[in-house]
C-alpha cells in the first residue's frame, strides 16, 4: 500500500532522540523547561528528541546544561556520538601515527586518570 499525497511519516526517534528524551524525563524536565533553557522553541526540542532535525555538538552541549549534565555525559552514555566524532576525521593524513606522541605530562596524567575511571567502570559492570 502506497503513501498517500501529502502524507508525511514522522521519522522514527534514533537512540540519541530516545536518550535524550529519557534524561530530560528523568530530570524531572518537560519540553518547555528544556526550551526555555536553551533559548529555542518547544517544536524544536521535540524535533531533536524525535531525530527530525539532529542536534549539533552547540545544541548537544545546551541540551546537557540544560538537564543539569556536562556534554561529556552524553559523550559517555550515546555510543552514535563517539562515533560521529570519530567519522569526523576528513583525512586519515589527520590522524598522528601516534597519536601520544606529542602530548604534555599533564595530558598523559590526564589519560592515564580517564583510564582508571573506564577501567573501574568495566570491572563494576561485569558480574
Amino acid at each position: 500500500m502506497g503513501q498517500r499525497k501529502g502524507y508525511f511519516r514522522k521519522p522514527r526517534a534514533s537512540f540519541l532522540g530516545n536518550f535524550m528524551t529519557s534524561l530530560r524525563v528523568e530530570q524531572g524536565l518537560t519540553l518547555e523547561d528544556v526550551a526555555r533553557a536553551m533559548g529555542r522553541s518547544k517544536s524544536y526540542i521535540c524535533k531533536m528528541e524525535t531525530s527530525e532535525r539532529p542536534p549539533d555538538a552547540v545544541l548537544l552541549t545546551g541540551f546537557a546544561r540544560a538537564c543539569k549534565k556536562e556534554p561529556e555525559y552524553l559523550l559517555a552514555h550515546v555510543p552514535q556520538l563517539q562515533f560521529n566524532l570519530l567519522s569526523a576525521i576528513t583525512s586519515p593524513a589527520d590522524v598522528p601515527e601516534d597519536p601520544l606522541q606529542n602530548i604534555t605530562e599533564d595530558e598523559r596524567q590526564e589519560l592515564t586518570s580517564y583510564l582508571a575511571f573506564l577501567r573501574l567502570r568495566r570491572g563494576a559492570g561485569a558480574t
